[in-house]
């Protein structure tokens, strides 16, 4: 009886623990995109699809944007390829780019890779935006890359309380270089209470190519115009590399808010008069 028992374990330990095993390795894992918004679908001939998604309407500012990847044939995930995006601003006279975060393997989205744009300027009449995608690392060492448009829209608007706009990123001159700063609210919209924060910073240094600027010290301050007060309680932004700064801001109600920006590099201060505006 003894015996039997002891075989009877073993054989639904192992089950149990293949079925484990398969789970975890199947590739055709469950992917939530239910909150998300397609942006465009590839199909190939080569048996791949791919997908991009963004949170809401690309608008400018900084856009988290997600990549799936599969086989037409089968759906089958394929989470291993490397993906290389590269936004454009056609215009009349010109064409530039604007700051990007590669794409990268997601941990928050199994199944996803993710990585950011920060479209400097909404599209239209003067020009429009698309971007490039390029995947490398597939099955027999194929490569694909296609581009597709992105209508990009402006956030503006004007307050009844002071003259100001909407401002998701702002341009400014630092000691002769251009420098664009926007900022992302992690946990996706803006809250009553205390909200997870980020500002981006970049440099320009060509028309093509732009720096992520580490080392700089950031203080905010936020203010409601409509009602002439702040909050209590925000935590400046740290940096944490690769031109990224994170930190809190707390929103005490709803309605109007400027956040203001003091940013110091070296020791001195370089910047006191730009400040991102929302309002929900």
């Amino acid at each position: 009886m003894k015996i039997l028992f002891k075989q009877l374990f073993l054989i639904a330990f192992t089950i149990v623990l293949f079925s484990a095993c398969s789970e975890d390795d199947d590739p055709k894992i469950t992917v939530d995109i239910s909150d998300l918004e397609l942006l465009h679908e590839e199909v190939t001939d080569t048996d791949l699809i791919v997908q991009v998604y963004s949170n809401e309407q690309a608008f400018s500012g900084y856009n988290q944007l997600y990549f799936l990847l599969k086989k037409a044939s089968d759906n089958m995930l394929i989470e291993n390829a490397t993906i290389t995006i590269m936004p454009m601003m056609d215009m009349t006279e010109h064409s530039h780019s604007a700051p990007t975060i590669q794409p990268y393997v997601s941990e928050e989205r199994r199944g996803l890779q993710q990585g950011a744009v920060i479209f400097t300027m909404p599209s239209g009449d003067m020009g429009k935006w698309t971007l490039s995608v390029k995947v490398a690392g597939l099955e027999n060492g194929q490569e694909i890359a296609f581009d597709f448009e992105v209508p990009v829209i402006s956030k503006e608007a004007t307050y009844q309380a002071q003259d100001v706009k909407y401002q998701t990123l702002f341009k400014k001159v630092i000691n002769n270089q251009r420098y664009f700063f926007a900022y992302h609210l992690p946990e996706g919209k803006p809250a009553i209470g205390v909200n997870d924060f980020e500002v981006y910073v970049y440099k320009q240094l060509d028309m093509m190519t732009y720096e992520a600027v580490d080392g700089l010290t950031i203080s905010i301050e936020p203010e409601m115009p409509s009602m002439g007060h702040g909050s209590p309680n925000n935590v400046d932004p740290i940096g944490k590399g690769n031109g990224r700064y994170a930190g809190s801001v707390n929103f005490s109600m709803s309605g109007d808010w400027a956040i203001w920006l003091t940013i110091a590099q070296g020791g001195e201060v370089v910047l006191t008069d730009a400040a991102f505006y929302l309002e929900f």
